[in-house]
């Protein structure tokens, strides 16, 4: 069974669905079938995401399917087998089904002499799955979660938004997605790490080897006393170890901050957040919002790609203001001049030709139109 935990307690409490594909238990080639109810149409295309653990050399292999319509036409989504080691990964697929549907999880033996499957958190959502290792957290962590390390990270990071923190003196009131107080951030406030050094640690699904991919991310460091002396590090993990990739020591922001890094690695490796408390007992909230990893492209090309938008975008909003204005402008130029050529029409039909203290002039323009028009 799962030596560690993954799972909505995240602790050894919590349940999860297991499988025995060892030999005995299911022969090579046979399979044990879990299917969810049946649901109805998808509107628009929806996510399927789920945690999943492979245990023992020889664990087997684990099929997702949607099954489809009366005549229950499966179509694959993904299959997946034992190469995250022990760990749990998490993954997701993109589904559009037309018609009535269901899901069915197919683990299938592969003759080891112990082994298992395991899944948790099965989620169906209505909107398209996350890209890899992205988050803007207004629905969740996404792929993210406070797995936690025994002896290391003993917090955990949550999620939250303005409008639900407007007591804490360190309180965020706007995240950095919507820039409002209904957008959700995740943070971590360091008055609830009790100790120095104690730490909470955010980490990725399972992410492939790449030769050059460029990370971004926004953070925030707010203090009740504009002093921070908390630490924020972002590790890349794998079976090579923690590698520190970037650092943030002892910063009061107060402000939303973008961090791009180009990044590489040769084997499996997963991000890792950790946020801890320095030595002073102020307490202080540290925030990420808005995570994005781009694969196989540069942080420049990534800038160049979104400046490009940004121009285009400002470009098409100029030209629309441009001719809204001119518009609202030529209407009231000919409004303005119709008024002048009526009261013009009026004072020549019934006005003297010239004007008297006793003169009853009701508009300053006018007047002045008057007296010029009436010299020769």
């Amino acid at each position: 069974m799962p030596s560690s935990f993954y799972n909505s307690y995240e602790q050894s409490q919590g349940h999860y669905m297991v499988v025995d594909t060892s030999s005995t238990a299911l022969p090579r080639r046979a399979s044990a079938v879990l299917t969810s109810d049946t649901y109805g149409a998808l509107p628009a295309p929806g996510c399927v995401s789920f945690w999943s653990q492979f245990g023992g050399d020889q664990s087997g292999t684990l099929n997702v399917y949607v099954v489809e319509g009366k005549k229950k036409e499966m179509r694959k989504l993904l299959s997946a087998s034992r190469t995250h080691g022990d760990n749990w990964a998490y993954r997701s697929a993109t589904i559009h089904p037309g018609g009535t549907w269901e899901l069915r999880f197919e683990a299938v033996g592969a003759g080891g002499d112990r082994g298992h499957v395991a899944l948790d958190d099965i989620h169906i959502s209505h909107h398209p799955c996350h890209e890899p290792a992205a988050c803007d957290f207004e629905s969740g962590f996404c792929a993210w979660s406070n797995v936690r390390f025994p002896l290391v990270d003993t917090y955990d990071w949550d999620s939250t938004n303005g409008a639900g923190q407007f007591l804490k003196k360190t309180a965020i009131n706007e995240d950095h997605t919507l820039g409002t107080k209904e957008g959700h951030y995740a943070f971590v406030d360091t008055g609830s790490l009790h100790t120095e050094g104690s730490s909470a640690w955010l980490t990725s699904e399972q992410l492939p080897a790449t030769s050059g991919s460029c990370f971004s991310f926004w953070y925030r460091t707010d203090a009740g006393d504009h002093y921070h002396a908390g630490e924020l590090v972002l590790f890349m993990s794998s079976a090579q170890g923690l590698r520190p990739v970037w650092v943030l020591h002892g910063q009061h922001s107060n402000a939303w901050q973008e961090q791009q890094l180009q990044l590489d690695s040769t084997v499996d490796f997963q991000f890792v957040f950790e946020a801890s408390k320095g030595s002073r007992p102020h307490s202080a909230t540290v925030a990420l919002d808005d995570l994005k990893y781009v694969t196989g492209r540069s942080c420049d090309a990534k800038q160049e790609q979104e400046g490009e938008h940004g121009r285009g975008g400002k470009t098409n909003a100029g030209t629309i203001l441009a001719v809204l204005l001119g518009v609202l402008l030529g209407l009231l130029c000919g409004a303005i001049g119709y008024l002048i050529y009526r009261k013009r029409k009026k004072n020549q039909a019934g006005a003297p030709s010239g004007f008297g203290p006793g003169d009853g002039v009701e508009g300053f323009d006018n007047v002045a139109f008057e007296d010029v028009s009436q010299r020769t």
